[in-house]
């Protein structure tokens, strides 16, 4: 296969499935992604890449898709065969459509669009585009708790830093003083905190072991 077919983000977001791989039970496992994975434990993505590349896919294709987050937008960073724009609802639809036409034809020559990229992966595409940072730290909370299984929750906030602690808000819980009610205030967002990485994490090696990634339900 062509060694140019996947990106350095690409390849993040490949390395984030095989590590979350790794944390699914083997009996959970479905029969023909384990077989596919093989024997994961105790190596290293970089050992396992080379013989598993052709597994995987780009996101499937589309034609219009609504980028809701920061990481949607820089996913598609230069990529030649994406335009991001950004419409205005104040317009009316038959300008908007007037528009849409004239971005066409700066952008899109001819009736067929580009032809496909050809050394799509056999069996994995991603399921969503993956926000790398946040599933990058629900990882680490979830192996840091498994490690560490008599802390507290708030004791693992406290170890890993999750909470950006400052601003406005942020900065009026953290500088209440030594209060027991200000304390549990703290605690009790720290312990939602690591809670919502954990139910991320269950419900991603869940779906991994089923051979999808990223999925959060």
């Amino acid at each position: 296969m062509n060694e140019n077919v996947f990106d350095h983000k690409h390849i993040e977001a490949f390395r984030l499935w095989f590590k979350y791989f790794q944390e699914s039970d083997i009996d959970a496992r479905a029969p023909n992604v384990a077989e596919q994975f093989g024997n994961v434990a105790g190596v290293e993505f970089e050992d396992w890449w080379p013989t598993h590349r052709h597994l995987f896919a780009d996101i499937e294709p589309f034609d219009i898709e609504v980028l809701d987050s920061t990481a949607d937008f820089e996913w598609f960073d230069d990529d030649p065969d994406i335009v991001r724009v950004a419409i205005s609802l104040l317009e009316s639809k038959t300008d908007l459509k007037a528009a849409f036409d004239k971005l066409l034809l700066e952008h899109h020559s001819g009736k067929d669009g580009a032809k496909p990229f050809e050394h799509l992966g056999e069996v994995y595409s991603l399921c969503a585009r993956p926000d790398v940072p946040n599933l990058e730290s629900t990882l680490k909370v979830w192996r840091y708790c498994k490690a560490n299984p008599d802390l507290e929750p708030h004791e693992v906030e406290e170890k890993l830093g999750l909470l950006t602690k400052r601003g406005p808000r942020m900065h009026a819980y953290w500088n209440q003083g030594d209060s027991g009610d200000a304390k549990k205030q703290q605690q009790r967002m720290q312990r939602d905190e690591v809670k919502y990485h954990l139910r991320r994490a269950e419900a991603l090696i869940k779906n991994v072991a089923r051979g999808n990634f990223p999925i959060l339900k």
